[in-house]
């Protein structure tokens, strides 16, 4: 690496955020973008699996040079095992904080991957860290008082959060007080209080800012492989917007106006800015080259030559693109198998991805695709690259965030499938607010089998059920109907785009950003 005085860089961030692909991938986009308006020094915690797919997301979007790249960009493995849980206290409290005291005493930072000691830069102007991590933020504070900005970053659909905003713009209120004052009356512990109050499914309708009504428990519409994070996690979450200067989310006012406009009011009475900034994904030229990720694809040859064969022989948007992310996976995985029965049985292309630990494809299902000759499984695949490709008709997903914004930059309608958090909301923004996508119901279980309130219906949930309404569905994706959903699609997509442009609600979040950092205030 370079010397840092080889590049005339006079700011230092440093990022902090959960081992998640998704937190992870558009705070790469977001440094890259930074990098093209302002040479700063880039610190980026994270763990030794992150840390060469964090170096290559960045200098694939950037329009830098490799090596001017390096000069400004340090990643840091924290920790010497391979993985962290999202929220492991002895990584954040222990090896954060001797990493972090490094930065401010302007000393060299080891890496627990290369083995290498990371060359002193000016100590840190800015923190961005992740909406779940008081901790970190506690120990910023504690080394570095007020000189320091901290900044909460959220990557997940920001409807999410506004839930809990001002009752005034549609929210139910922050509901720390209620819950501590009835800790203090019971004694009872925190955490069952937090979860009764947070969680708890009643039946209750509810109408979140910009959404129409629906049920409390229609947000839990699949069960999950994993627990999510504890309630009181999520009262720590509202401790970090206290303690932040800011809060950066992965957003955009054109697709989430009426959350925008809450969590906005809600910041403002607090005299902290709300920046907006999305959608996070490359340029045109980046996302439609299978090559440039390489490195998270292990059959990134095949893939590509088979989404060129099925452009030649089935036409342009043919092809059926199937991903539930790196975590996420039916706890029924005989409706995924009934689905690909559907697609197999009407002989549509496709390209299914299984990165989650607890996808098992069984062998009679891959024995069965392979004879087909007419899609492919993958355990990971280039999905930027994929939805960038003429061929791809139709994305089937979980409703990510991230996904959701690479296949709406990418203009491909999709078929939602959501399990759990904000992928039920995406999915609803995206069938009921833009008309750009199917929702599949009866793919749920668990909560999801009671009524839905925007159908007035209760799925049964039974494979043949799945089979019959998929069926259904992929018959209108692509037909007269699905034709419809395209051009909605196109709108939304010029519309976020736009936002990117001078004038754009992203644009102006960035270079507000960026010139609170040069001003070094904290407005």
């Amino acid at each position: 690496m370079s010397s840092p005085h080889s590049v005339d860089a006079r700011t230092h961030i440093v990022l902090f955020t959960v081992e998640s692909w998704g937190h992870v991938r558009p705070l790469c986009v977001f440094v890259a973008k930074l990098l093209q308006t302002k040479p700063v020094y880039v610190t980026f915690f994270t763990t030794k699996n992150y840390v060469t797919r964090i170096e290559t997301e960045i200098a694939r979007h950037s329009h830098m040079t490799k090596e001017h790249v390096g000069d400004l960009v340090r990643v840091v493995a924290l920790k010497t095992g391979d993985t962290v849980a999202l929220l492991d206290k002895t990584m954040i409290q222990d090896e954060f904080s001797k990493a972090y005291d490094n930065l401010v005493k302007e000393e060299p930072v080891p890496c627990a991957l290369h083995g290498s000691r990371h060359g002193p830069a000016p100590p840190p102007d800015a923190v961005i860290l992740d909406l779940f991590y008081i901790d970190p933020m506690k120990i910023v504070r504690e080394k570095s008082g007020e000189r320091v900005k901290i900044y909460t970053w959220y990557s997940a659909a920001l409807t999410v959060l506004a839930l809990y905003g001002p009752p005034e713009k549609g929210g139910v209120g922050d509901p720390r007080g209620f819950i501590q004052q009835m800790v203090a009356q019971t004694g009872r512990d925190i955490e069952e209080v937090a979860h009764e109050v947070m969680f708890s499914l009643s039946g209750r309708v509810f109408t979140p800012p910009g959404f129409p009504p629906m049920y409390d428990y229609e947000v839990h519409p699949q069960k999950i492989h994993f627990l999510a994070f504890p309630a009181t996690s999520w009262l720590s979450a509202f401790d970090a917007i206290d303690m932040s200067d800011g809060v950066l989310v992965y957003t955009a006012e054109e697709y989430e106006p009426a959350a925008v406009d809450s969590i906005r009011h809600w910041l403002q009475q607090q005299s902290k800015p709300l920046y907006t900034l999305a959608p996070l994904v490359p340029e045109l030229e980046h996302r439609s080259k299978v090559s440039s990720e390489d490195s998270i694809s292990r059959n990134t040859n095949e893939i590509e030559q088979f989404m060129d064969s099925v452009l030649s022989s089935r036409g342009p948007q043919s092809l059926l693109f199937i991903s539930f992310g790196s975590v996420f996976w039916p706890t029924e995985p005989e409706k995924i198998w009934a689905v690909l029965d559907v697609i197999l049985d009407k002989k549509i292309p496709f390209i299914m991805s299984y990165g989650s630990r607890w996808a098992d494809v069984p062998d009679s299902v891959k024995e069965k695709v392979e004879k087909s000759n007419i899609g492919i499984l993958s355990q990971w695949a280039p999905q930027q690259a994929i939805l960038a490709h003429p061929v791809t008709g139709w994305f089937m997903s979980h409703c990510g965030q991230n996904s959701t914004f690479e296949a709406i930059i990418s203009g491909v309608p999709m078929i939602c499938w959501p399990f759990h958090g904000d992928q039920p909301f995406n999915a609803i923004n995206l069938t009921n607010n833009f008309n750009v996508a199917y929702e599949l119901f009866e793919v749920r279980n668990g909560e999801g089998l009671k009524p839905v309130h925007r159908t007035g219906t209760a799925p049964t949930g039974t494979v043949d059920a799945v089979r019959e309404e998929f069926s259904k569905v992929i018959d209108n994706a692509y037909g007269e109907d699905g034709k419809q959903k395209w051009e909605n699609m196109k709108k939304l997509q010029q519309a976020l785009v736009s936002s990117w442009e001078e004038g754009g609600s992203s644009k102006g979040s960035l270079d507000n950003f960026i010139q609170t950092l040069s001003s070094g205030s904290k407005a």
